[in-house]
């Protein structure tokens, strides 16, 4: 057993398991709210100087792992890399901030959450715009599955609006048994709630999107 940031300082091919940034090419970094933009982790945004974008930076769980978890987590990033949808949030790799710590890079959502969207600007729209956020959640979720992915932890806040297009996020890169909040009980599959050691599927998914469509 090792820290992951252990395991990635030995193991991680860089350029070949996943894709690196420099973090002196991010600047003004802000923290932002974290429920907001669909995750339990510590988030800040910030510019990303040489693409000319705004990013969202992840703390990366530095938690002690197997070295069976971390080839699991190596396939994650391999199949985050390859990921390139519209209703997808961008994985663009990894940074280390000065205090060599691991962080995700990721597409900013200038919206926020889908759940919050809905409660600001649900009166305003129009059945085409429903309509097309319902698609557009299929469609990122027929995606994974197409890839092998699942996602396991599916709900409002982790559907992320981005100029008006809807995107999933947090694609779990470790991973990790899902903390079920009260309020996202009910978009959770009942065979885990009888038995938490039961290994959420695609099916689990497919249950997450009709309690949220």
């Amino acid at each position: 057993m090792k820290f992951l940031k252990e395991w990635v300082d030995e193991k991680i091919i860089i350029g070949e398991d996943v894709d690196f940034s420099d973090f002196n090419e991010f600047s003004n970094l802000e923290n932002i709210d974290k429920i907001i933009h669909g995750t339990p982790e510590p988030l800040k945004k910030a510019n990303w100087e040489s693409r000319k974008i705004i990013i969202v930076l992840k703390n990366l769980n530095n938690s002690k792992i197997s070295e069976s978890k971390f080839k699991e987590f190596v396939a994650k990033l391999k199949a985050l890399r390859k990921i390139d949808h519209s209703n997808i949030n961008h994985f663009f790799g990894l940074t280390r901030d000065s205090n060599g710590n691991y962080l995700s890079v990721l597409q900013y959502a200038n919206e926020g959450n889908l759940r919050d969207y809905l409660k600001t600007k649900l009166s305003a729209l129009r059945w085409n715009d429903k309509l097309q956020i319902a698609l557009g959640i299929t469609h990122g979720l027929m995606y994974l599955h197409s890839e092998k992915i699942v996602h396991g932890n599916l709900h409002t806040c982790n559907v992320l609006v981005n100029n008006g297009t809807v995107m999933i996020t947090d694609l779990r890169i470790l991973k990790q048994a899902a903390e079920v909040a009260s309020e996202k009980i009910v978009y959770v599959e009942p065979q885990y709630l009888r038995n938490p050691s039961y290994e959420l599927d695609m099916q689990s998914d497919i249950y997450s999107l009709g309690v949220l469509l």
